[in-house]
């Protein structure tokens, strides 16, 4: 809104102006409008503004960058730093000085600064830095667009004609002409502000591929190693041109902020199981474990989309990204430093979402011939249960022919029926169980049981013994593992073991001789571990 007087008309047609080259060229951020008359004599709007647009394909982050404003002959340059990221094709409106006149304020602004434009003539620049620049015609490659008008000394190519109150210069094709020559990219006319709402301008074509990035992550800033970071939520978009089958995201926690061999997979994941259209997003809810492997200190969440690469993207370098809070700060559980499991480790340990569901006080007889008949799902989410299943409480009778100390410091116990029929039960150990789960008590009894009757090493060691198991269902994924249910059904976790579950009788009362067992003959028997064989 600065008014300079001076006649430039003759500079403008014989002076020889210095090159500014940028970075931009035919894709990236470029500036796609200039006003400098917000608030003057004659004008609706009060205040100059700046306007970028992303000419590009893929978003690019603004953080850190900053528009720059010196003066049409001037070596001293004014800041406004940005922040955020600009999607392809949109708009980026930032807010400069306001006047003392105009009757109208801008479009929600995407970022607020209080440059002084001149509203004849002057020096932009678009720095992918917040380093202020230094002389009339600053180069290097931190500079990613510059626009000089009017009467500047710098331009790209020739500047801008000289502005005035009523007109601001506008970058011609919404903003996607780019020949690195501001007299030809831009043209004069009425100021037309657009910001991050307006509709976009797509220069460059989305990629013909699906494009994955994580958008937003928010988690809690501390918990306790081997508890869980609850409540987090985390968006993810295809912003490709095309749509993305099944993949997941992964959740991570690294010392650092970025993906590295130091990173753990918590074990915790979030499944797009029906896939993501082009340009849509989709939210994700999770209780995240933390394992207890890690140490107390400074740690950081990730989350990577489409972390076991199932999905042909035209970029795989923008997956990932870091909580939005910063730093997550780990303090020490009672269990720090012992190994635990991290694959569905909510659901095998009852800090899931759906671990309210299971009712404790209501125990279902089975056998392992009928949980190796069930239906296999097609999805096992990582913080839910596959119903009725996983959230039934079931009781059998089998022999432990094998049990081992699992590398997550679970006990892994395989049984098997009288016809060869095997599955697999597994008792984790307490100090893997996060506060809250309703199976702690359980699983440390479980535990306890069994340690009073062998103790199990590394290696698979042979029991042979009849027993008594009670314990939730839940379908593990199948990679190989010893005595695996051909459906990947277990018990998992165990939360009572009875060995040589003898019965005892108490009573019998019968009726009839039995030497022929007649029509009406019977027995009754009651006592306690009774076990009704009907083979």
């Amino acid at each position: 809104m600065r008014i300079q007087l001076g006649l430039f008309v003759l500079c403008e047609l014989v002076c020889a102006v210095p090159q500014v080259a940028a970075q931009s060229g035919s894709s990236g951020i470029v500036i796609s409008q200039v006003y400098g008359g917000g608030g003057n004599s004659g004008t609706t709007l009060r205040n100059d503004f700046i306007e970028l647009i992303n000419r590009g394909s893929t978003p690019i982050t603004v953080t850190g960058w900053s528009v720059q404003y010196a003066s049409a002959t001037g070596t001293a340059w004014d800041r406004t730093l940005l922040s955020g990221a600009i999607q392809p094709g949109q708009y980026y409106l930032i807010q400069e000085a306001q006047g003392n006149g105009g009757s109208a304020s801008l479009p929600a602004p995407d970022l607020s600064g209080g440059i002084n434009l001149s509203a004849t003539d002057g020096k932009i620049a678009l720095v992918n830095n917040s380093t202020a620049l230094d002389g009339a015609a600053p180069s290097g490659s931190q500079i990613i667009d510059f626009v000089g008008y009017g009467g500047a000394n710098a331009a790209e190519g020739s500047p801008v004609a000289a502005l005035d109150n009523t007109t601001a210069a506008i970058r011609k094709s919404g903003g996607c002409s780019d020949t690195n020559n501001n007299r030809v990219d831009f043209s004069l006319g009425s100021p037309a502000p657009r910001n991050s709402h307006s509709p976009t301008n797509l220069c460059s074509p989305l990629p013909s591929k699906p494009d994955l990035v994580v958008t937003a992550l928010a988690a809690p800033t501390s918990g306790t190693v081997g508890g869980t970071l609850t409540p987090t939520s985390m968006t993810v978009k295809n912003q490709g041109g095309t749509a993305a089958g099944q993949f997941r995201v992964g959740y991570y926690l690294s010392p650092s902020a970025g993906m590295t061999s130091s990173a753990v997979y918590t074990g915790t994941y979030c499944s797009v199981s029906n896939g993501l259209a082009a340009s849509s997003t989709f939210n994700c809810s999770n209780s995240i474990g933390i394992p207890s492997s890690l140490s107390p200190g400074t740690w950081y969440l990730l989350a990577l989309a489409d972390d076991q690469g199932q999905v042909d993207e035209s970029d795989k370098t923008n997956n990932l990204r870091a909580s939005d809070g910063g730093a997550v700060t780990l303090t020490g559980g009672a269990g720090v430093g012992q190994p635990c499991g991290v694959e569905r480790w909510p659901v095998k340990t009852g800090t899931d979402a759906d671990a309210k569901l299971v009712n404790l006080n209501n125990v279902t007889p089975t056998t392992i011939a009928n949980l190796t008949t069930l239906a296999a799902p097609s999805d096992k989410p990582e913080n839910n249960r596959v119903q009725p299943t996983e959230t039934t409480l079931f009781v059998l009778n089998a022999t432990l022919t094998e049990y081992k100390l699992e590398d997550d410091s679970d006990y892994h116990l395989i049984f098997s029926d009288s016809a060869g029929k095997t599955m697999i039960a597994e008792v984790p150990s307490p100090y893997c169980v996060g506060s809250g789960s309703p199976f702690a008590a359980g699983i440390t009894n479980a535990r306890s049981e069994f340690d009073a009757h062998f103790k199990p090493s590394t290696d698979f060691k042979t029991a042979g013994i009849p027993v008594k198991v009670t314990g939730v269902g839940f379908f593990d994924f199948l990679h190989g593992q010893n005595g695996i249910a051909p459906n990947g059904i277990e018990l998992h976790p165990v939360l009572d073991i009875i060995f040589n579950p003898t019965p005892t009788i108490t009573s019998v009362n019968s009726a009839g001789g039995f030497p022929d067992i007649a029509q009406n003959d019977w027995i009754e028997i009651k006592g306690v571990r009774l076990l009704w064989n009907d083979g």
